[in-house]
C-alpha cells in the first residue's frame, strides 16, 4: 500500500498543474492499464514458484510432487504431455511410518488449478503404477490400486487412488508413480522415510552380468559394452530355466518385461519396458492383454541413462502364471 500511495502522490503532483480534467482521467486510465500489465506479467512467475522438482520429501501427512518431467526414452513411452504437468499428492496413514506397520497410501492427482486431473486412462492394464525401492537397492515392490479392488467412477472423478504396503526395513524409500492422461504419460517420484528396526544397509554392488535367480539363469549383455549417459544402450536378456531356454514367457501387464531403473542414490528413476527381439522399436513393448503369444528366451530393452553413476535394473517377467524378478547393476560413464 505504501508503494501504491507514493506512486499516486507523485502522479498527481506531476499532472495537477499541466493537464485538464479530461487529461487527468486519460492519464489515470493509462496508469491503471500499466499496472494491469505488470500484474499479468507477474502472475505466471508466482504460479510456477511452487514447483517441487528436485526436492526430497519425508511425509508427515501429505507430500506434493509437481513439476517433475517424465523420463523420456527412445524406447519407452514415459514422456511429459503438452502443457502444465499434473501434481501428485501422496498421503500416508499413519503419517509417521514404522517398520512392519501396514501403511495406507492415498494418491491424489490434480491439475495446476488444484482440481482433480481429468482424462486419466489405463496404461499397461492399470490406472496407476507405483514402484517402491529401498535405499539398499534390495527392497522392491510394483503395485497398483487394482491390487486392492476395482477402480470405480468416484476414484476417477476425484483422481484419488489407494495403495497398501508394509515397509520391511527402516531407511529411505523412493516411490515412483506412472500414469497416463489424454495429453500424455507422466512419471513422478517421491521419497518416504521409515523408522524402526531392522535398518537398511548400503547397497551391495555386484556388476555380474550372469546370475542365478532360483531356477532361472539370466545373462545380460549391453551394446555398446561401455555405457554412457545420454546415449542409447540396448540390453539383451537371455533366460534359461534348469539349463533349458525359456520359450513360454507370458505378457505381464501388457509388456514382455517391466523394468525399473534407479540410480544408487535414488535420485534418478525410470520405468520402461522390454520388447521381443525383432519387434518394431515404436511398439514400446506394449502387448494386448488378451494376447496368447508366448516368447523367449531373449528379451531386449533400450535405456538412455540421464546421468553418470551406478544403476540397479529391476526386471519383471511372467512365467507359468508367476511374476519373477531379475536384477542387475550397471556402471554408466
Amino acid at each position: 500500500m505504501g508503494t501504491t500511495k507514493r506512486i499516486e502522490l507523485m502522479w498527481k503532483g506531476t499532472i495537477s498543474g499541466a493537464l485538464s480534467q479530461r487529461s487527468i482521467s486519460a492519464a489515470w486510465l493509462c496508469l491503471a492499464f500499466s499496472l494491469s500489465l505488470s500484474l499479468i506479467i507477474l502472475i505466471p512467475v508466482s504460479s510456477s514458484a511452487h514447483g517441487l522438482a528436485g526436492k526430497r520429501f519425508f511425509p508427515t501427512t501429505t507430500i506434493a510432487i509437481g513439476n517433475h518431467a517424465g523420463h523420456e526414452n527412445s524406447n519407452h513411452e514415459h514422456y511429459a504431455g503438452a502443457g502444465l504437468e499434473p501434481v501428485v499428492h501422496l498421503k500416508t496413514s499413519p503419517s509417521d511410518i514404522s517398520v512392519g506397520t501396514p501403511v495406507k497410501m492415498t494418491v491424489h492427482i490434480e491439475d495446476r488449478n488444484g482440481k482433480p486431473v481429468e482424462g486419466l486412462t489405463v496404461h499397461h492394464e492399470r490406472i496407476l503404477h507405483a514402484i517402491i525401492i529401498g535405499e539398499d537397492l534390495n527392497v522392491f515392490a510394483h503395485m497398483h490400486p487394482e491390487d486392492i479392488g476395482p477402480v470405480n467412477d468416484e476414484m476417477l472423478r476425484k483422481a484419488t487412488f489407494p495403495l497398501r504396503f508394509i515397509f520391511p526395513k527402516a531407511g529411505e524409500y523412493l516411490v515412483g508413480f506412472d500414469f497416463a492422461t489424454a495429453d500424455g504419460l507422466y512419471s513422478k517420484t517421491s521419497y518416504i522415510k521409515v523408522v524402526g528396526h531392522p535398518v537398511m544397509g548400503g547397497p551391495k554392488i555386484d556388476f555380474s552380468t550372469e546370475k542365478d535367480f532360483g531356477e532361472y539363469h539370466v545373462t545380460l549383455k549391453a551394446s555398446p559394452k561401455i555405457i554412457k549417459a545420454g546415449k542409447e544402450t540396448i540390453f539383451k536378456y537371455l533366460i534359461k530355466k534348469n539349463v533349458k531356454p525359456v520359450t513360454d514367457f507370458e505378457s505381464y501387464l501388457g509388456a514382455p518385461m517391466h523394468l525399473a531403473v534407479v540410480l544408487a542414490d535414488l535420485k534418478q528413476f525410470i520405468h520402461t519396458h522390454g520388447i521381443i527381439p525383432g519387434e518394431p522399436r515404436t511398439a514400446s513393448g506394449h502387448m494386448h492383454a488378451e494376447s496368447t503369444e508366448r516368447f523367449g528366451p531373449e528379451i531386449d530393452a533400450v535405456i538412455v541413462f540421464p546421468v553418470k553413476g551406478t544403476y540397479k535394473i529391476f526386471s519383471q517377467m511372467k512365467h507359468q502364471g508367476k511374476v519373477i524378478l531379475f536384477d542387475f547393476v550397471v556402471n554408466v560413464q
